[in-house]
């Protein structure tokens, strides 16, 4: 049997080769994953991003951008960052056409609400890939919907091109009367029960966040793709394992997630930076502090999980449901 074998039993993985890189727009590139020997992708829906473990040994996440109807492919949208901790910079110089690579089966922390009566979909730069998974769906639905993207100048604009115009609303940054994309007006004037979904950079996001505090909450989304800056800081702790009865103590320069793996405790985890919500835990008992990018207010303020790779512990100790 090939060491590619189609799902790992424990961490939900599977092998993917790599068909089309393609050039989408400035620093922006099209990857092509299909299954390897005749077997089949996991289906996914929009808003969806699979892990990509890359040769230099990391692990990111990215967004798928094809339609969730296709059953065949997964494609990702990867823009090189100039600040590339190594993941962009990999995919961009080392991976090629033929490349087989493990992948996680796709994971949904940004769902669209099925039963929404209009969509308004708000992207910043490479922030746009979730969303147009999502305008593809909505398409195929007939489903009510816009696009309002922004872009810093036009030769950085990607896959918006693929839907009719009266659809998709661009801001050009370098070409407009004003720097920005008016996330005020789109959400003053938007029909009355819209749902918005925002993803692109952290000023933009929490700009969006700010505006829309007096929206009902249900109908707004948004993912950020970067984690917002954190710093291992505060008291150390102990941390309480409920099911395996073991105790650890977290000094202040670690993590859980590390204490737990260096322990030889397994615990899922992947990004390390508290934005794919792999290592979401139940706590048990205790106050988290919640340094994560992805739980909502609500969720973090029940106290009744945490991302284990980034959050710590505002009381003494933490019990968690490992």
């Amino acid at each position: 049997m090939s060491s590619f074998s189609s799902l790992e039993e424990n961490n939900q993985t599977l092998f993917a080769r790599l068909k089309s890189i393609t050039y989408e727009a400035k620093d922006v590139l099209l990857f092509e994953l299909i299954p390897l020997h005749g077997q089949k992708l996991q289906p996914f829906s929009a808003g969806s991003h699979i892990d990509v473990y890359l040769p230099n040994g990391l692990i990111r996440q990215y967004s798928l951008c094809n339609s969730p109807l296709e059953n065949n492919r997964y494609v990702l949208g990867v823009k090189r960052d100039p600040q590339s901790r190594g993941g962009s910079n990999c995919m961009h110089d080392v991976l090629k056409v033929g490349s087989e690579l493990k992948i996680s089966v796709p994971r949904n922390n940004f769902p669209l609400c099925q039963e929404a009566s209009h969509s308004v979909l708000i992207a910043g730069g490479i922030g746009i890939t979730p969303l147009i998974s999502m305008a593809h769906e909505l398409s195929a639905k007939n489903a009510s919907w816009h696009l309002f993207c922004s872009f810093k100048n036009r030769s950085e604009v990607a896959l918006s091109g693929q839907f009719e115009s009266s659809k998709v609303h661009l801001h050009i940054d370098d070409e407009s009367q004003s720097e920005y994309l008016n996330v005020a007006s789109i959400l003053a004037n938007a029909p009355q029960g819209s749902h918005f979904y925002c993803c692109g950079p952290e000023p933009m996001l929490n700009h969006f966040i700010e505006l829309s505090k007096a929206i009902d909450a249900s109908r707004i989304h948004f993912e950020f793709f970067k984690p917002v800056a954190t710093k291992l800081s505060g008291d150390g702790f102990e941390v309480n394992l409920h099911q395996t009865k073991k105790r650890f103590y977290v000094r202040p320069d670690q993590t859980i997630l590390q204490v737990l793996q260096k322990n030889g405790i397994s615990a899922p985890g992947s990004c390390e930076q508290g934005i794919c919500g792999t290592c979401e835990t139940h706590v048990l008992d205790g106050i988290p502090d919640h340094r994560d990018s992805l739980l909502s207010a609500d969720e973090k303020s029940s106290n009744k999980v945490m991302m284990i790779c980034c959050s710590r512990s505002l009381s003494p100790s933490i019990t968690l449901d490992l």
